[in-house]
């Protein structure tokens, strides 16, 4: 908690906003989770973000972020959504960052957003083909076990009467009750 004072002089306490970020190449991603925000102030500098707002409850959140490298506050842009607030937020060089921000401190607020994180060996062109989904038909039709353009192979004339019988069929045989008995044998 960080402790601020109003024109009044009178302090007040504010709580960090729990955060979620991602990257990809050239962007990062942040959200501010803050239910029904309002009174929502987001400032985009070059080597951080400042963001404050409240709740429903009228409780007070402040998030300054020195960021791990710069960005371009001018192609940075934030919108307000009912679970929060989300900035995206242009890179000033294109790579990615092994953290968000310059201290390597663990921050209790502070989480990667898995739904939006890219890796860098995800490829630009995987996301225009749909998201990186494999093309299921044309990998079975690669491998020989489907017909290409998804169709499957003929199996009219199968009756189940011409299948062979599997052995795993067979009834399985009684055990055999033991008939030998053993003798008592005196302890030496």
């Amino acid at each position: 908690m960080t402790q601020d004072t109003n024109g009044h002089g009178d302090a007040k306490v504010t709580r960090p906003a729990p955060t979620l970020w991602a990257q990809s190449n050239d962007t990062l991603f942040l959200t501010f989770n803050v239910q029904d925000c309002k009174n929502v102030e987001v400032a985009f500098k070059p080597d951080c973000v400042e963001f404050s707002g409240r709740d429903r409850a009228s409780v007070a959140f402040s998030n300054i972020l020195t960021l791990f490298s710069e960005i371009k506050p001018e192609g940075c842009v934030w919108s307000k959504k009912g679970f929060g607030v989300e900035c995206n937020i242009q890179k000033k060089t294109a790579g990615f960052w092994k953290r968000l921000l310059k201290d390597s401190a663990k921050n209790h607020w502070l989480k990667i957003d898995f739904q939006r994180w890219k890796d860098e060996d995800d490829s630009e062109s995987e996301e225009e083909k749909g998201g990186g989904e494999p093309d299921l038909s044309q990998m079975m039709a690669q491998m020989g076990q489907g017909m290409p353009g998804g169709g499957m192979m003929n199996m009219d004339g199968m009756d189940e009467e011409e299948e062979e019988e599997d052995s795993d069929d067979d009834d399985i045989p009684e055990l055999e009750e033991s008939t030998t008995k053993q003798e008592d044998t005196p302890d030496a």
